[in-house]
């Protein structure tokens, strides 16, 4: 049957609004012949209803869902307009908005900003400033930050809000430095305050140690005898004044005529029956062990960075000046970078002393190295000393008299063969 005709325009003359549309696809009349849409095989179900009325029904259904829905559009594209980003990217974002809630009900992000003005390390601890470090904006951030309208930064997101808010602050990651460093700095000066303390403490004492000098004393007297049996120019033939520390190390692998027995525990005898109070010797050195553990270099290096670091805070008060956080960290910090710097010199310089003293190379040698043989040696000898070997008793002939032995039978054999074919020949 024919579509319904239009309906009338109304009283008013107004347009009335379109009704909603039933979005199906329609079959192609060509296409209707045999299908349940030709009317051919089922009677035709007359339908009674008001075209007028179910139009303006579904018009007005149109317009509510309509309104109903452009509200909810407009809120969504609200929502979208908080989350839109201006200058910042989506991963940024989002780890600025990590950030951000760890902050949530502890400190807003306008208060966080203040806190990086006036260097405040009671608003911001050490850990809330190592997390503001990795999302501080990079310069091109800051730039476009800086060019945004006052309407524009109303409708940043709240991430872009707190970029925005930090890129106003001058030097920014120069402040966080320093927030860094007052935070760690006290802490840092005195871990290397202390691992110069234990190179000082073991430089004096093995200076000063008497027990240690008796115990190298008697190792070069030990050592003569055998290198002038040796009779080896090459090793002091047996007049030798001193010796390098590290050939205390070599004692151990010094073995007798019974390969057994090591020189090591030979001078453990030696101790042990003739001067027992030498065997603990590392008493009197009781740092060495500590100043042995200590990277010398890196100590040094550490030093230098916490002045360094000082200055960097001095130049920033030097700039602002109106931080009273900042102000009496560096009051503070003053007499604390006064005494490390005396104490490396000291440290550095009662050092140089002892290796004046064992004659040993200041370029070749530093604390670490020069105490560790002293602790592997002290190690050694106590092994030597609790195993209490029985020293084994020389052979009758010594080797050096055997030897001596057998190089005069062989002088004096080649001796009479020369004075008998010489006989043989004048006859």
């Amino acid at each position: 049957p024919p579509p319904p005709p239009p309906p009338p325009p109304s009283a008013s003359g107004q347009r009335r609004a379109s009704a909603v549309g039933v979005h199906w696809q329609p079959i192609p009349g060509h296409k209707i012949a045999g299908t349940i849409w030709s009317g051919d095989s089922d009677k035709k179900v007359d339908l009674a209803f008001d075209v007028d009325k179910l139009q303006a029904m579904f018009s007005a259904a149109e317009t509510t869902t309509r309104k109903k829905s452009h509200k909810h559009k407009h809120k969504k594209e609200r929502d979208s307009g908080d989350c839109a980003l201006v200058f910042l990217s989506v991963k940024k974002a989002n780890n600025v908005a990590i950030v951000l809630s760890r902050f949530k009900g502890k400190l807003s992000a306008d208060a966080i900003v203040d806190a990086l003005g006036t260097f405040d390390t009671d608003a911001l601890s050490a850990d809330d400033v190592s997390c503001l470090t990795p999302i501080l904006p990079r310069p091109d951030e800051i730039s476009a930050a800086r060019r945004l309208s006052a309407d524009a930064v109303t409708v940043l997101s709240p991430p872009e809000r707190f970029m925005h808010s930090l890129s106003q602050v001058d030097d920014l990651e120069r402040r966080v430095s320093v927030l860094e460093l007052m935070h760690s700095f006290h802490t840092q000066c005195r871990v290397v305050g202390s691992q110069l303390q234990y190179v000082l403490d073991a430089s004096v004492q093995v200076r000063e140690s008497k027990p240690l000098r008796h115990i190298l004393q008697l190792v070069l007297e030990i050592g003569n005898a055998l290198n002038s049996a040796a009779n080896s120019s090459r090793l002091g033939g047996g007049h030798a004044v001193g010796f390098r520390l590290d050939g205390l190390l070599k004692l151990r692998g010094i073995l007798a005529f019974d390969r057994k027995t090591t020189l090591l525990d030979y001078l453990a005898a030696a101790v042990r029956e003739q001067a027992p109070e030498l065997a603990n010797f590392m008493d009197s050195i009781p740092a060495v062990p500590a100043a042995a553990r200590v990277d010398w270099e890196a100590t040094l290096a550490e030093a230098h960075i916490c002045i360094r670091k000082f200055e960097l805070a001095v130049a920033q008060r030097d700039q602002g000046g109106d931080s009273l956080h900042l102000n009496q960290f560096v009051d503070s910090a003053e007499t604390v970078v006064q005494d490390l710097g005396e104490l490396t010199a000291k440290c550095g310089d009662t050092f140089r002393e002892v290796l004046t003293l064992f004659a040993e190379d200041p370029k070749q040698t530093t604390p670490e190295t020069f105490f560790k043989v002293l602790v592997q040696f002290h190690g050694n000898f106590m092994d030597a000393h609790k195993a209490q070997r029985t020293l084994p008793l020389p052979p009758v002939e010594s080797p050096v008299s055997e030897r001596k032995e057998k190089k005069e039978k062989k002088e004096k054999k080649e001796k009479k063969d020369k004075k008998e074919k010489k006989e043989k020949k004048d006859r």
